[in-house]
């Protein structure tokens, strides 16, 4: 990290060391500015507070967007809000999330790791390479990479990251000493979500994780509350979007078939079982046998809305050979039993 920002200022540093007697480093950077070209200059402590300042407060701003993510389609589209069918917020635990820390220097390792440990799993990798391993059989929530990393750099890893299937909807921060425009341009491009300059704020780097990982689990729950999936609304990049379109649309021709299961839609979407079970749930917070499931419920749900048969006709429609079983998982899902549900929508 000292090298690294001895070299941002255009200086050098040394060291000599001889056994029994010591060790010597020399540090040497140039004064003033004048070998410094615009972008390497940076603000005044006054103004970056300033800066820190307003995007704090853009921040809040984007957490109260997402905070207040509603359906934005009419009631036909989405779980009518009866209070009997929500489960309420405070009841629903969620397991540690799990974050790949991907960084050559071993302290800086050990100190973000550090700050981490007390809310997150935090898995370690040495470099890129070691990072995309671990990412594939690992799936973590979110990735901290460093970006000056020897053989594969952080914005090498960060492409390789969101540009496969098997990893894209994973979020990535970036981290670097190089605080230029161009730098920060480079690491977006490559599809990083978030970017942090060294040295960073610890209070601002866990901020940035959890805001990050609250994201995808809105969406996530998005998703479980919708009856009608648009998976551009419930996904970040263009690829798990595409993934999720085929996925859906695999199930919903299968929709009446209740022999479909996992290896068939696996099939259906040219993955493998295991690469489906982990994506799946990296989007939709399910496995495949509950996302299918959950895919048969919501469209029950609107057939019921829709007053599209009796309950016994729409469980066979969505692939249900038991109304009992039909029954049981429906209000396990909604709240209520499919005939109650029906019939609160004739009252609405």
């Amino acid at each position: 990290l000292v090298k690294e920002l001895v070299e941002l200022h255009h200086g050098s540093i040394s060291v000599t060391s001889e056994m029994g007697k010591g060790t010597e480093f020399v540090l040497k950077l140039p004064l003033g500015k004048g070998h410094l070209k615009p972008e390497e200059i940076a603000e005044e402590r006054g103004a970056r507070s300033e800066e820190r300042g307003a995007k704090s407060v853009e921040r809040d701003a984007e957490s109260k967007v997402w905070e207040d993510i509603e359906p934005a389609e009419p009631a036909i589209s989405s779980i009518p809000p009866t209070t009997n069918r929500q489960k309420p917020a405070s009841s629903i635990q969620y397991p540690a999330s799990v974050v790949l820390l991907v960084e050559d220097n071993p302290d800086m390792r050990a100190y973000i790791r550090d700050l981490l440990l007390p809310d997150y799993r935090v898995l370690e990798a040495v470099d890129g390479k070691e990072g995309l391993k671990r990412a594939k059989d690992a799936g973590p929530d979110l990735i901290i990479s460093d970006v000056m990393m020897p053989g594969m750099d952080g914005f090498a890893f960060c492409e390789k990251i969101k540009t496969r299937e098997q990893t894209s909807h994973i979020p990535v921060i970036l981290l670097t000493a190089r605080a230029s425009g161009e730098s920060k341009l480079e690491g977006l491009e490559t599809g990083a979500d978030d970017y942090l300059t060294k040295p960073f704020d610890a209070a601002e780097l866990r901020v940035r994780v959890r805001n990050l990982i609250e994201q995808r689990r809105r969406l996530r729950e998005r998703f479980r509350r919708e009856l009608i999936i648009r998976p551009s609304e419930v996904t970040a990049t263009p690829m798990d979007e595409a993934f999720l379109t085929k996925v859906i649309a695999a199930v919903e021709a299968h929709i009446d078939d209740p022999v479909f299961e996992t290896d068939d839609l696996a099939r259906e979407a040219g993955v493998s079982r295991r690469h489906l079970n982990r994506k799946l749930r990296g989007l939709a917070g399910q496995s495949v046998r509950e996302f299918i499931r959950s895919m048969r419920l919501k469209r029950a749900a609107l057939l019921l809305q829709q007053k599209s048969g009796t309950v016994t006709e729409i469980a066979y429609a969505v692939g249900f050979q038991s109304i009992a079983h039909f029954a049981k998982v429906f209000r396990e899902e909604f709240g209520v039993a499919p005939s109650a549900y029906k019939d609160d929508e004739d009252e609405v």
